[in-house]
Formats: structure tokens, sequence, C-alpha cells
């Protein structure tokens, strides 16, 4: 076995070895924290003129940022890097409603624009639509044109020009045409 391949969830002995230093570490930290001792480190400090105290819990610091770092990094490696040479995924839902054919769609647009509202009914009547297709149609055309579907009958601003672009498909219906 190489040194690169994973343990399979098991303790290297380098990682149990990391992992019993931070304990030590963090208890000799709340070791000096204890009145006893740090009183006993003060009186040296005095006689001495060295600040030992200090000098033992910054050590004791930068080991903990030490390990933090180490572990931090060790961690960051493992994380699994997404692979760019791969062409990304494309999910698609068969739930979202399909344009009417191409011609349908231009019917639907010009009598819309005619009418000048979108309404479910007079889409069933003119062009025998089942009334959940309709509803799909609508819903769909509403949001091309970016207006609300309640209440439904919606008059429309602008009777210039619209468009609405379906798999690389555009059309644009002018009032004026028949």
């Amino acid at each position: 076995m190489s040194s690169k391949q994973k343990s399979n969830g098991r303790l290297s002995l380098g990682n149990l070895i990391l992992i019993i230093l931070a304990i030590i570490n963090i208890t000799l930290y709340l070791i000096v924290q204890r009145k006893e001792l740090n009183d006993y480190i003060s009186d040296i400090e005095y006689r001495t003129g060295i600040p030992l105290l200090l000098i033992i819990k910054l050590g004791l610091l930068a080991l903990c940022v030490y390990w933090a770092f180490y572990f931090l990094i060790k961690i960051y490696k493992n994380i699994k890097k997404p692979d760019l040479s791969q062409p990304a995924r494309v999910y698609q839902t068969s739930t979202f409603p399909k344009l009417p054919p191409e011609n349908d769609t231009k019917k639907i647009i010009k009598f819309i624009i005619k009418e000048k509202t979108i309404n479910k009914e007079k889409l069933i009547n003119k062009f025998g639509y089942s009334e959940t297709k309709a509803e799909q149609y609508i819903e769909l055309l509403a949001s091309a044109f970016y207006i609300e579907l309640y209440p439904p009958i919606i008059p429309f601003a602008n009777d210039k020009l619209f468009s609405i672009s379906s798999n690389g498909r555009q059309y644009a219906i002018d009032n004026n045409l028949d």
C-alpha cells in the first residue's frame, strides 16, 4: 500500500499522535491556569526577572494555533474538488409546460393581442384545448409577457409588439397583423 491511499475511516498513527499532543497541549494550558502553579511561576518570575508565565501562555497559544491550522489544512486537502474537465450536468424537469406548436403560438399571441386579454375560456373555445393545457399555455405566455395571472382577465398595457422565445425561436407579432 502506498502512503497516499486512504485509511478507510480508521485513525492512522500520525493522526492519533496529533490528537494526543492536542489533548496534552490543552491539559497544560489548563494546569497553567491553576492558582497554585500560577503563584509558583510568579515567584520565579519575581526572582529571575523573566516573564515566564507570559512565555508559557504564549507558547501554548502558539501551539494551539499551529494545531488548529494543521487540522484545517488537512481537512481542506481532503475536500473533493469538482472535476472541471467534465461538462456540467443539466437536469430537465418534465413538469414544466411546453409551448404549443409554432403555428399555434403565433395564433394564440395574435388572438391575445387582438382581444387584449388572456382568458382561459376564450382560449378553450377558440382553439379547442383542454382546460389543463389552456391553463399551462396561459401561465407560460403570461410569464413570457411578465404579467400577473390573477384576476383571470388581464388587459395588456402595450399592444404594439410582443415577443416570446422557445428553444431559440423568436416571435415578434405586431397588433396590425392579421
